[in-house]
């Protein structure tokens, strides 16, 4: 964790949607980041590359406001829940061999996937962690044009890593829970047990009747990782609106409206989850 004495009290988040920027100036209130201002910037060029990001991300800064973090959008990472018999216990040495495992997982070239984790569960039994890989060259080329601009790489996270960071402290159960954050046209649904993420899926859909089959999809997938354990909760964050759930026959709560206008952003419409998002990392790196 780093201390919020780092930091100027108003700190800069980028959320990045697929059309451009949304840039978030937060600030500390009491033990929680409220909005005081946000904005979006789109992007010049349907091109979306590391140079098209990092021109937006400039235009969107105001003076006086930090960059602090970057959240990207869950397609642009890749996740995979990986096993091992054993890690070492110094965190380098682990770190590069769950890297080396999460590119064989992705069919990726060695060296071309920048990868981070956190462990999901550690037993007499093994080790089982949740990788989150990003293209190594998209990261160093964003890197490079940020500092061509005199802006400094920041932390950067997924959106919905974030977003379930935000919400840790209402996402408490003793039995498994679904989470899903839905997007323009895709979803991430996170499988959590214990209060660990335990398994990440991405889906793309068109309409409202395909986004209801691939969330029953990913609720079976759910339950078949879970050997017929049930999963009867699952926790909503939505794009634009609340969507209809309530045919799933579990219990369906949903997150995203009366706390982005708790949290000061009321006015933000469908780049509400964005803000939340921005939100949600910055609580995850600041104490």
């Amino acid at each position: 964790m780093i201390s919020t004495a780092t930091y100027k009290k108003l700190c800069g988040v980028v959320s990045i949607t697929d059309g451009g920027v949304v840039m978030v100036d937060a600030e500390k209130d009491g033990a929680r980041w409220r909005v005081k201002d946000h904005s979006f910037t789109p992007f010049e060029s349907e091109a979306l590359d590391a140079a098209v990001i990092s021109e937006a991300i400039a235009s969107s800064l105001k003076e006086g406001v930090e960059l602090t973090a970057i959240t990207l959008p869950d397609d642009m990472a890749r996740f995979a829940v990986l096993n091992f018999k054993s890690l070492p216990s110094n965190p380098v040495e682990a770190a590069k061999i769950i890297g080396w495992k999460a590119e064989k997982e992705h069919f990726a070239k060695e060296g071309t996937l920048k990868t981070s984790f956190s462990v999901i569960s550690r037993t007499d039994e093994g080790v089982v962690v949740l990788a989150v890989s990003i293209d190594s060259l998209l990261l160093d080329e964003l890197e490079s044009n940020l500092d061509t601009l005199g802006i400094s790489v920041p932390f950067i996270n997924t959106h919905t890593l974030s977003l379930i960071n935000l919400f840790s402290s209402v996402l408490t159960s003793d039995s498994p829970f679904a989470f899903v954050a839905r997007f323009t046209d895709h979803f991430t649904a996170a499988l959590i047990n214990n209060s660990v993420v335990s398994m990440i899926r991405l889906k793309e859909f068109e309409g409202e009747d395909e986004f209801m089959n691939e969330v029953k999809g990913s609720l079976r997938y759910f339950v078949d990782i879970l050997q017929g354990k049930s999963v009867d909760r699952l926790y909503l964050v939505n794009e634009g609106g609340e969507g209809v759930l309530g045919e799933l026959g579990l219990e369906v709560n949903s997150l995203a409206a009366s706390t982005v206008a708790e949290l000061g952003g009321a006015e933000a419409g469908e780049n509400g989850i964005y803000l939340l998002s921005a939100l949600g990392l910055l609580e995850s790196m600041l104490d």
